[in-house]
């Protein structure tokens, strides 16, 4: 049984290959936090990548970004709400400071 609650691999982009494609090709929207990078969807979902650098911290401060963002698509991102699919990039802008 798949949990519902959980971020499916199904819907990462793992492939260097796609992701350097959607960074060359893909449109930008610049936020204060983060930017989207998107591209038309190869595939009839959504697919997402997380991008953090190492200037945002350690490992464990990286991977709580991460985290954060993949909430944030796990709640927001359903494939019944969109006609169209898209090859999304989260590029990581969030300092945590704790």
């Amino acid at each position: 049984m798949i949990d519902k609650r959980k971020f499916p691999r199904s819907r990462r982009i793992r492939k260097k290959k796609d992701i350097e494609r959607i960074l060359k090709f893909g449109r930008r929207i610049k936020g204060r936090n983060i930017t989207l990078v998107y591209l038309p969807g190869t595939k009839n979902k959504n697919t997402f990548a997380i991008l953090v650098g190492r200037k945002h911290g350690n490992a464990v401060t990286r991977n709580r970004i991460k985290r954060m963002i993949r909430e944030v698509i796990r709640q927001h991102f359903k494939e019944e709400n969109s006609p169209f699919f898209f090859d999304i990039l989260f590029l990581s802008l969030i300092h945590i400071s704790e």
